[in-house]
């Protein structure tokens, strides 16, 4: 027998079944290319999607890059020994950077760059190195009869950017001889065997799909083909900003980077282009791992990725670094999680529920974890952040929790991050491989994590998990034992966490929601306060504005008026006095319309302007009432025929002034109800739309099975009770607050009232709050004094009849007697000591008040006078309760009525039909004054 030597036939399909159809997806093949510029020591690359006919995509970066050798023997040879054997990168190409951890594997990444488009340029340059350039159309590789060495990779060198342009021609007819040959005699065979690998593929295509169009698509792709300088310029090579570095640019770009040049919104955008666009960005974001601190050294902090769509010279930033969520927002959130997993599957570290920590906590798992060789998972740590979706539940301003929501549906996901850089496809919303969304379909209570609400995840390293792989085409880690137990560990920590700390039947939740519930409830009344006096003083300080000079000139009419009425000249006939009579009407009516309406509960820096204003309206009140008082005296002295028609005249007068009021106050409610009515109708229209709007997307993603079917009932189910929770808040008040309008429930007033009432309480509870601190204080004190008393008195006593009979020292005596004397006077005031209740009578209250004040009164000449109906008054209380009271009322009450112009200054206490009254002839309270007079601490003084 005779062996036959042979070799395995390699056709050019290999490429694409090692490439394109290897990898997941277009956003996964980015994900491969940056790594591959992350192994080559870049500190930027950059995705650019530029618009234009045809479009074009532009992955650069600011690496080593490469010289025409190793492109030709390295980047085009497939199955390379570089990461096979792990051989370092030599220091000069690490660009002054440490030494980094291999990312890329099995040369996967330059093969997928089919993904991106059909037909790739690539332009490297190496420092020190001229620039080299390779030309693929990676739909040639898609022929299945057509040898691999037979198709021709044009590959060049050149010195300046500028000479690629005249080689560019020339690359295209090299790539293009894989299509029709290349003309000349040398290659007759080469060119009969491409020709006929063309022509079987026609018919292949024809059979198969009714057409044949490859070959023709890729001719026109070759033909139309124009790369242009804006795209070269995004290149930091070609605009001078770095010497090495690596360019993809590709055309016939996939819908995956056409949907971004959309410039409609997420959410005007069509499904189709939503689910692509959301896809994408699930992949990509997040891609170096965002939540590590400054203090960590993780792989991927010294490198940035970003991706930017072009329409004409508009750049809008579709991914970049400074836009993700990072770890100083997990710091914020009210529910987190941080800690290590050691290799027996012991998790420590601290929680957070509530934004109430919990450090130093251990958690076992659930079964021991097997330690042989092919099972073993190494130590790793999970960073992981949430919030509660119920605004009612949460510890977030609204601001904040809204912020959450947005932020949620783009940076929302639970990742695995390897030595800084993301695992693909974990954490997209297509993969549960931590079956988080599974267990919350077969029970939302208990299951407490939503994925479309975790921020953060577990992160591994490859030193300490070699057993946990990547698959060849990147779709996830091979579903070995090590995968398994990995998982399992996973889940196991967030049910316990879950339960233990998170979940509905947790002790946390428990004991603190209720609280929390009651503190937002709080929040959201507080906030309608804030908005209602924040509309009041609004409202008031464009009043304020445009009455200020119509006041002022009111008040200077109002005065003519009444100086025309004390000359008495205008008042001798009765067809003057009602002429006076009609201008005062007509005065009263313009004065009304420049009330200011009832005081606002909190009127803040407006109080100066408010009182002024309202010291002008009380003056004009005050004087329009005299001067109807002196017409009507006028007018009855002049003793008028028929007072009857006077009556009904005045009756009709009046009449038609509120008519005039009401009919324009209606108009003005009537405008406003045809607003509201307006708007009810928009936000009706809108909350119908809004869950319709929300989740038709789900129609499209679950018919292109991009979507779990439990999944998405899931994501319906929480849309719905957020939805309805809204409603709740939205139209029952509403409905309520109608009710109340039409049952003549004054609303605002009612609200003023209480937020004054509240205020006021508050301010009452700070007073007597200082009072009783000032209280105790003066007792403390008191006890020193009294030592100090005794002290002075016995020191006195010891000295010599000599000095004793000295004036020096009986001035000294008598002065000690007086404050002895004083001092004694609050005794009963003490608020400590035994609480005894005892019967004082009006007699020792009025002695006491004029022993207390005697000096005070007879300087002042006034005179303390109590009535018998006083003095035979009692009392059952403590001396400290009551006393005060008086000191303080004479004590108001004599200062006061020192600025009386009266001849006799008095202070009476009197007591009359159950009420003691203390009464004096000073100047009077302004009536704004009132309601505060007996607040603690308020003084006009």
């Amino acid at each position: 027998m005779t062996i036959e030597n042979t070799s395995f036939k390699t056709r050019a399909r290999t490429i694409d079944h090692l490439g394109r159809e290897q990898i997941a997806d277009c956003p996964t093949a980015i994900s491969e290319l940056w790594k591959n510029a992350y192994d080559a020591y870049a500190r930027n690359v950059e995705l650019h999607i530029f618009d234009g006919k045809p479009e074009v995509a532009a992955l650069v970066d600011d690496g080593h890059g490469m010289n025409k050798s190793e492109l030709v023997e390295k980047w085009l040879v497939v199955g390379t020994e570089s990461k096979a054997t792990g051989s370092a990168t030599p220091e000069q190409d690490r660009l002054g950077l440490p030494e980094r951890p291999r990312q890329g594997q099995k040369g996967i990444g330059r093969l997928s760059c089919a993904t991106m488009g059909s037909l790739l340029l690539l332009v490297t340059k190496k420092q020190e190195n001229p620039f080299s350039a390779v030309l693929i159309d990676w739909r040639i590789f898609e022929n299945p009869f057509l040898l691999l060495n037979d198709v021709k990779i044009p590959v060049i060198e050149f010195a300046d950017k500028t000479e690629l342009a005249s080689h560019l021609p020339n690359m295209f007819d090299v790539l293009m001889s894989n299509i029709w040959g290349d003309g000349t005699d040398l290659e007759q065979e080469r060119n009969r065997r491409v020709q006929s690998a063309w022509h079987s593929y026609d018919e292949f295509e024809k059979r198969a799909k009714g057409y044949a169009k490859t070959r023709e698509e890729i001719e026109s792709r070759i033909i139309d083909t124009c790369f242009e300088l804006r795209h070269f310029n995004c290149w930091p090579v070609w605009n001078g900003v770095a010497t090495q570095g690596t360019a993809l640019f590709v055309t016939g770009i996939s819908d995956d980077l056409l949907a971004h040049l959309s410039r409609e919104s997420l959410d005007n955008s069509t499904s189709l282009e939503h689910a692509t666009r959301t896809r994408f960005h699930e992949t990509l974001s997040g891609f170096i791992d965002p939540y590590f601190r400054e203090n960590e050294k993780t792989p991927g902090a010294d490198f940035a990725c970003t991706v930017i769509a072009w329409n004409g010279d508009l750049q809008r930033i579709i991914i970049d670094k400074a836009s993700s969520f990072s770890v100083h927002n997990l710091d914020q959130m009210e529910h987190f999680v941080e800690g290590e997993i050691d290799e027996t599957g012991v998790f420590n570290g601290r929680v957070r529920f509530l934004g109430i920590d919990f450090p130093g906590i251990t958690i076992p798992p659930r079964e021991p974890i097997k330690s042989n060789t092919a099972s073993r998972v190494g130590p790793f740590s999970i960073r992981l952040s949430t919030y509660e979706v119920m605004q009612k539940n949460t510890t977030h301003t609204p601001e904040h929790h809204a912020d959450l929501d947005e932020k949620a549906r783009r940076y929302a996901a639970f990742m695995i991050h390897r030595d800084g850089f993301r695992l693909m496809p974990y954490g997209r919303e297509d993969n549960d491989f931590f079956q988080i969304e599974t267990r919350r379909s077969k029970n939302a209570g208990d299951a407490f994590w939503v994925a479309r609400r975790m921020f953060g995840g577990v992160k591994i390293t490859r030193e300490a998990n070699p057993n946990l792989r990547d698959k060849a085409g990147r779709e996830g880690l091979i579903d070995n034992k090590a995968a398994k137990q990995f998982r399992e560990i996973v889940i196991n920590l967030l049910e316990a966490l879950g339960k233990k700390y998170f979940g509905r039947n947790s002790e946390n939740r428990k004991k603190l929601l209720p609280e929390i519930q009651a503190t937002n409830e709080q929040k959201k009344a507080d906030q309608g306060k804030k908005q209602l006096i924040t509309r009041q003083r609004k409202d008031l300080r464009l009043k304020l504005k445009q009455k200020a000079e119509p006041i002022e000139q009111m008040l200077n009419a109002v005065n003519t008026f009444e100086e025309i009425l004390i000359s008495g000249e205008q008042l001798s006939t009765l067809e003057n006095a009602f002429s006076l009579q009609r201008q005062l009407t007509k005065l009263g009516e313009e004065s009304k319309e420049l009330s200011l309406g009832p005081r606002i509960a909190s009127l803040g820096s407006l109080e100066s302007e408010y009182s002024d204003y309202r010291k002008k309206e009380r003056a004009i009140a005050t004087t329009l009432a005299r001067a109807a008082s002196s017409i009507n005296v006028a007018i009855e002295k002049l003793n008028p025929p028929a007072p009857e028609e006077i009556i009904k005249k005045e009756i009709f007068s009046k009449a038609t002034s509120l008519s005039n009021r009401i009919r324009r106050w209606g108009i003005a409610a009537e405008n406003e109800l045809k607003e509201e009515q307006a708007r009810l109708r928009d936000l009706i229209g809108s909350r119908h739309q809004l869950f319709h709007n929300e989740n038709s997307y789900l129609i499209d993603a679950a018919e292109k099975k991009s979507i779990e079917l439990g999944h998405a009932l899931e994501t319906l189910e929480t849309s719905y009770q957020n939805l309805s929770q809204e409603n709740e808040a939205i139209f029952p008040p509403y409905i309520e607050a109608l009710k109340s309008l039409r049952e003549q429930i004054d609303l605002e007033g009612l609200v003023t009232h209480t937020i004054k009432e509240s205020a006021d309480l508050r301010e009452e509870i700070a007073r007597i709050h200082a009072l009783a601190q000032l209280g105790i204080t003066v007792e403390i004190i008191g006890h020193e004094i009294e030592d100090l008393d005794l002290t002075i008195e016995r020191g006195l006593a010891t000295m010599s009849d000599d000095v004793k009979e000295t004036d020096a020292f009986k001035r000294i005596q008598t002065a000690h007697h007086s404050l002895s004397d004083r001092w004694r006077f609050l005794s009963p005031l003490k608020l400590s000591g035994e609480k005894v209740r005892k019967i004082i009578s009006g007699q020792e209250i009025s002695n006491y008040m004029h022993e207390f004040f005697l000096d005070f009164l007879n300087r002042s000449d006034i005179q303390l006078v109590t009535t018998d109906s006083f003095k035979a008054i009692q009392f059952s209380e403590m001396p400290s309760r009551i006393f005060p009271v008086f000191v303080n009322l004479i004590n108001n009450a004599r200062y006061w009525v020192r600025h009386t112009h009266a001849e006799n200054r008095i202070i009476q206490m009197d007591f009359q039909d159950g009420l003691v009254i203390i009464a004096d002839n000073g100047p009077g309270v302004a009536t704004e004054d009132i309601n505060s007079l007996f607040t603690l601490f308020f003084t006009k003084k």
